[in-house]
């Protein structure tokens, strides 16, 4: 009979082993009860998939980072995907301005710099900045009402709780990730 261990090597106790098999039967009850959520959120991915040719190369963490905000999605970690899908983006358009000879430190001026020198359409940076302003709202204390207030998104919005308009933030932000992706730079 195999001895149970526990992270640091050490033998563990009946009652942790009956510990961990109650988190592990808390964690199949989770599985179950999301499953068709999150099916139906892989489904949109791998739509994207279908439907965007990916441009930009970018390096092993790029890669990384898209493969983890994918799963961030689809496991309905909404907020890191807003956060990650933002960073991903401003890490490339960094790399970009950069190559370009351009130095612009922090995401508002980066955007700015950009559409000042016509690097990319306006639409696309137009709804990058609608990103960025969400994101804001999680790594930010932000003390000027800039449209972006969950309260006031909820009043004027058929989505009546904060949850579902998170969730449909960060489906704006997957699909904005694939558009980027997808759309080459000037």
């Amino acid at each position: 009979m195999d001895e149970e261990k526990n992270l640091f090597g050490e033998k563990t106790s009946v009652s942790e082993n009956k510990s961990l098999e109650k988190l592990k039967n808390d964690l199949k009850e989770y599985d179950t009860s999301t499953l068709s959520e999150r099916a139906s959120r892989l489904e949109l991915i791998q739509e994207l998939r279908d439907n965007h040719d990916l441009l930009i190369a970018v390096d092993f963490e790029g890669n990384y980072l898209f493969k983890e905000c994918e799963k961030s999605y689809i496991n309905g970690l909404f907020a890191s995907t807003i956060i990650l899908t933002h960073g991903i983006i401003d890490r490339i358009l960094e790399g970009m301005l950069t190559s370009k000879g351009f130095q612009a430190r922090g995401s508002k001026k980066r955007l700015d710099l950009i559409e000042q020198e016509k690097l990319m359409h306006p639409f696309l940076i137009k709804e990058i900045d609608k990103l960025r302003r969400k994101r804001n709202r999680f790594m930010h204390l932000v003390k000027h009402d800039d449209g972006m207030q969950l309260e006031d998104r909820m009043a004027t919005s058929e989505l009546n709780s904060p949850i579902h308009l998170i969730e449909k933030d960060a489906e704006f932000a997957i699909r904005l990730l694939y558009e980027f992706y997808s759309t080459g730079f000037s």
